[in-house]
């Protein structure tokens, strides 16, 4: 065992070593004139064109009346975080909505729009937080170089402790 931690699952439960991890997507409205194409948020339960197809691999459920998700929200993959289509004629249009990503899984932290010109193009940031658990094969380290990945997570019946009972919360080989 020369480069494995032992972890006390009780320690873990309580919440040692646990983080957060924001993930932030991002898009606007915009008009090409060169293309002459423009990309217009909307909410898919308000539009009505018959010329605009859904994904049906995309969740559109969790969007508000602009078509940002709300803060808050639980997603998961493929969940659409801001729906957004492209225009490139007026029968021809694409759904170029921003979804999260696989293993994005999270609560929606932060959603912030805005207008970014005269024109009423606006702009929308949307920050995803997501838990990360310490587990088996994670690599820790410490300020001096001492590393190693987590070999085994145990009970605190099954750790070793002291003739006053104390036990450990992690066991590292120095």
């Amino acid at each position: 065992q020369e480069d494995s931690i032992i972890f006390n699952r009780s320690s873990l439960e309580r919440g040692l070593f646990r983080s957060c991890k924001f993930s932030i997507y991002g898009d606007k409205e915009m008009f090409d004139k060169e293309s002459n194409t423009e990309d217009i948020f909307y909410n898919p339960d308000k539009l009505d064109n018959q010329y605009l197809k859904l994904r049906k691999e995309f969740n559109y459920n969790n969007l508000n009346e602009i078509g940002v998700v709300n803060e808050k929200s639980i997603v998961k993959d493929n969940d659409v975080l801001i729906s957004k289509y492209t225009k490139y004629s007026r029968f021809d249009l694409v759904d170029n909505s921003v979804v999260v990503k696989d293993s994005g899984n999270g609560i929606v932290d932060k959603v912030f729009c805005d207008f970014t010109n005269t024109n009423q193009n606006r702009m929308c940031r949307v920050r995803i937080s997501s838990e990360r658990v310490p587990m088996i094969g994670d690599k820790f380290a410490s300020r001096h170089g001492q590393k190693g990945v987590i070999g085994l997570v145990l009970p605190q019946e099954d750790m070793p402790f002291t003739k006053d009972g104390i036990v450990p919360d992690l066991i590292i080989n120095p």
